[in-house]
């Protein structure tokens, strides 16, 4: 569960959520490679537009990160604040949802292998890389 400020003031919103999603949510979809991600807007609860199950945005393939080395040669990474997620203005994604006020529920499986893809290279692996 995320709440999408620096300084949230609206934590008790976000807390009701969380509690709520404990109670009803996780016992009725719970599976062990499964991941429930909640988006609370840190609003008032009256100021909430509802919720919306839907669909992740896909990743800004041109995220920067900064690099910075630290003493003893230590490599750490920080964001440019540029939008993490992009997508169509009509699009149903969790993104577009929170930044119009909802509550957004996503789920996401932790199996991240594209099986397409694992066919059609299974298929050639004899010559794909000898």
């Amino acid at each position: 569960l995320s709440i999408g400020a620096r300084h949230p003031r609206h934590l008790d919103v976000a807390a009701s959520v969380a509690v709520n999603a404990v109670h009803r949510l996780l016992p009725a979809l719970a599976a062990p490679d499964t991941l429930i991600s909640i988006n609370v807007p840190d609003k008032p609860r009256e100021e909430i537009r509802g919720v919306k199950v839907t669909a992740i945005a896909r990743p800004n393939p041109d995220y920067p990160y900064n690099e910075y080395i630290r003493p003893r040669n230590r490599r750490w990474y920080w964001d440019s604040a540029s939008p993490l997620n992009v997508y169509e203005s009509d699009e149903d994604v969790d993104a577009r949802w929170y930044h119009e006020g909802y509550i957004t529920v996503t789920p996401i499986r932790f199996d991240i292998l594209d099986r397409k893809m694992l066919e059609i290279m299974q298929r050639e692996q004899h010559g794909l890389l000898l």
